[in-house]
């Protein structure tokens, strides 16, 4: 017997997360390139809109002397973080992916502070 859809290992690896990954990554019908840059358009906001303002976060946070000192996978979680926070001001701030995905990379780079430490 499995845990849930798909998932023949049980209840250790069954959750909700995986679940919604599992339907986002999975379209009900197959759509062309310009049906999915609509669609994420109306849950991101606009390309142009993301880019200026995720790009001037970033330079932004170069410019800090400890920027250089900061581990890759820090540096990295910081730079999706501001793409994140882009497409909550940008789009629509109730999408829940955009919220998970900013506790993710924070999450990552907690790991990566901890493996140094």
């Amino acid at each position: 017997m499995t845990d849930g859809p798909g998932d023949e290992s049980g209840p250790s690896t069954y959750n909700a997360r995986n679940v919604h990954r599992a339907e986002h990554m999975t379209p009900a019908t197959p759509q062309t390139v310009a049906e999915t840059l609509q669609e994420r358009a109306g849950h991101h906001g606009r390309f142009e809109d993301n880019a200026n303002f995720s790009q001037h976060v970033k330079q932004y946070m170069r410019t800090w002397p400890a920027w250089p000192e900061l581990q890759p996978e820090h540096r990295e979680a910081l730079d999706q973080i501001a793409c994140k926070m882009s497409r909550i001001l940008a789009g629509r701030g109730e999408h829940l992916d955009n919220w998970r995905d900013i506790a993710g990379y924070a999450t990552l780079a907690e790991m990566a502070t901890v493996k140094t430490d």
